[in-house]
């Protein structure tokens, strides 16, 4: 690099949706960082869950490569540049992502890692993301959702129809997934080798969170990779799975 610092945060109006319109370009960055004497590494945003389903994205349907020549033809002028993104990680991507990164390491100088939102929609790095998701549900309610049911097991309750898909999505080779058939509940995601007694717990704990009266027995269905099966289960009342909470 041609200068002694860098700058390795830089985000552009043209590939970044958090930069206003009136927002800098890769050619206001060049100008600045050469009249500072400082090198710049571009990283922008790249969030798979967004490239993949809005097409206003402008990394949606693979203009990754229009990116990467862009900076490109920067770089056999400007000595001082710098090629790369900030990866938004998601757990149920995680095979994308390194294939991403796998594809694509030759090409970049630089990756970021970044999380903005575990829940899709609710990004917690931004004001209006985080009042949203406060006035949705309290942080207290927010951290007991997650609950541990033995040491490699762990439960995660949606609340309403976006989160259970969100948890839906979540879910990954040997999880488990519960929802009740017969009346409005919630989706599980049960995580690691459930024992008979786990499978037990969690299955009482869905109709928990269902709209089941006391002492009703539902019927569970549960999904885990390619197989089904159903178990009748009572609940226990909120108040009798607090032990479990995170």
């Amino acid at each position: 690099m041609r200068f002694k610092f860098t700058d390795f945060h830089v985000h552009t109006r043209d590939w970044s949706i958090d930069v206003a319109d009136d927002g800098p370009t890769f050619e206001d960055y060049i100008k600045v960082a050469e009249k500072h004497r400082i090198n710049v590494c571009f990283l922008d945003h790249y969030e798979l869950y967004y490239i993949e389903n809005d097409k206003t994205n402008p990394f949606y349907g693979g203009k990754i490569d229009d990116y990467l020549e862009e900076i490109d033809n920067f770089k056999e002028t400007y000595d001082f540049i710098l090629s790369g993104l900030e990866v938004e990680y998601y757990e149920d991507k995680e095979i994308q992502l390194l294939e991403l990164m796998d594809d694509y390491r030759k090409e970049l100088d630089f990756i970021g890692g970044s999380i903005h939102e575990w829940i899709i929609g609710y990004p917690i790095t931004t004001k209006e993301g985080l009042t949203s998701l406060l006035e949705k549900k309290p942080i207290k309610q927010i951290i007991d959702e997650y609950f541990r049911i033995s040491e490699k097991s762990k439960i995660v309750v949606g609340r309403n129809q976006r989160e259970n898909e969100v948890i839906s999505s979540l879910r990954r080779e040997g999880d488990t997934i519960l929802t009740v058939e017969s009346i409005p509940g919630p989706t599980v995601l049960a995580t690691g080798d459930l024992s008979p007694e786990e499978i037990e717990v969690a299955t009482s704990m869905t109709v928990s969170y269902s709209d089941a009266t006391a002492d009703q027995s539902v019927a569970v269905r549960l999904t885990r990779d390619s197989t089904q099966w159903t178990l009748l289960a009572r609940g226990q009342g909120k108040r009798n799975t607090r032990h479990f909470m995170i």
